[in-house]
């Protein structure tokens, strides 16, 4: 990581208004009257040490050590120990699970690693970045993760404790809850920052190559598609059919590449922003359509379609690719693209009434193989299977959208 960028970041962040100030609120209760200010400084260096951390999934154990051994004492006299974090990491659509080793004082003999008791669940939720507390109704103490097992921009800590005691609990551990939500939230920001800065290198890259090809592979191929046009007309005029043949067929191959070069600098510069996403997608069905002799059909089920400019971008990518399989390999009459939404997730399903593609073209093909990667990069999937009675079904499936913009 560049070293300017780091300190830049750092340096931010440790001028914001929380970082270094007295944990508790000025106006303490009697209980916190004899808290030691040295839990204060504690707190306060872990909330650096967590924000800039690199990899919180493998040290986040370490660095709350010294945190739950001070507060291992005041949790015991209400019956309650630590046990994980559940923390949102990259493009996971499930959170990573972090269990949080006790201190040395505390009997690990009389530790049950099992499954807790629904009853003596208690969840103080850590909510991320920008987002407030219980946006979604998926995501409360009493139910941190959703249907599909998802917690969004939210980490979670759970703690093993008497339903009776959790209130005095949650209340006990606010000046950790606090500095949890401060120094992962400062976590967060760095790995969002880093993400935009990496989307950029790969934007100015993808330009980059997209100019190349045109001022490159294009030009030669337009001049080759030219000369070969005048080829197949010199050959009709000399009247010789062996001739014929082989310069119309070289022609038609020149344009076939010529156009898919095209096609390729016109993708390469393809950003796009989630709302642009509909006509965009209507306009690359009528260039397809112009350019063949399928019958493309649009069938939107979702009034509302909601996209990040990431998504849209790759989700247009791969269906112009789909479609483009469609044109050139399917052997096809008709192709559809069907767009809906299944148990909260988003499916942008691509079929036609082809030949079917055969598994071993399915494996070795290097474009099946790109979108998959563009799909699961979203934190969705790709899914290929035949169409009955013929054709091919390509379904990429989107998480909820409130997952998607959390994480």
């Amino acid at each position: 990581m560049d070293r300017t960028l780091s300190w830049g970041w750092l340096g931010q962040w440790l001028s914001g208004p929380l970082i270094r100030r007295e944990i508790y609120d000025a106006e303490r209760n009697s209980e916190d009257t004899t808290t030691p200010v040295a839990i204060d400084l504690l707190l306060a260096d872990l909330a650096c040490d967590l924000a800039c951390c690199q990899q919180p999934a493998e040290q986040l154990t370490s660095l709350l050590v010294p945190a739950i051994a001070w507060f291992q004492r005041p949790l015991a006299q209400h019956q309650a120990r630590f046990r994980n974090i559940y923390l949102p990491v990259g493009d996971r659509s499930e959170p990573v699970e972090i269990p949080l080793q006790p201190s040395p004082s505390e009997n690990v003999d009389n530790l049950d690693s099992g499954t807790i008791n629904a009853s003596h669940q208690c969840w103080i939720e850590l909510p991320l970045g920008n987002y407030p507390a219980a946006t979604s109704s998926r995501a409360t103490p009493e139910q941190p993760f959703d249907n599909a097992g998802h917690t969004g921009t939210r980490a979670w800590l759970q703690l093993e404790c008497p339903a009776e005691q959790q209130p005095q609990v949650r209340k006990l551990l606010a000046p950790l809850q606090r500095t949890l939500v401060r120094g992962l939230s400062g976590w967060l920001q760095h790995q969002q920052q880093l993400a935009a800065e990496r989307r950029d290198v790969i934007e100015r890259e993808r330009r980059w190559q997209a100019a190349e090809l045109h001022d490159s592979v294009a030009q030669v191929l337009g001049y080759v598609r030219l000369r070969s046009a005048q080829l197949a007309t010199r050959c009709h005029e000399t009247g010789s059919d062996v001739l014929i043949d082989h310069a119309e067929d070289l022609s038609q191959q020149c344009h076939h590449a010529y156009r898919q070069t095209r096609e390729l600098i016109a993708m390469s510069r393809l950003a796009i922003q989630g709302e642009q996403f509909l006509p965009a997608l209507r306009d690359a069905i009528q260039d397809l359509e112009s350019r063949s002799t399928l019958v493309f059909e649009l069938d939107n089920r979702c009034d509302a379609l909601q996209l990040s400019d990431v998504e849209a971008t790759q989700a247009l990518y791969i269906v112009r690719e789909a479609l483009c399989n469609v044109v050139r390999h399917a052997r096809a009459s008709h192709a559809r693209v069907k767009i809906y939404q299944s148990c909260g997730q988003r499916i942008l399903l691509v079929e036609d009434n082809g030949c079917g593609i055969q598994r071993t073209r399915q494996q070795g093909s290097f474009g099946l193989q790109i979108m998959a990667e563009r799909a699961q990069r979203m934190g969705g999937k790709l899914v290929i299977r035949k169409r009955q009675p013929n054709g091919t079904r390509i379904e990429l499936v989107l998480p909820a959208a409130s997952n998607s913009a959390e994480r």
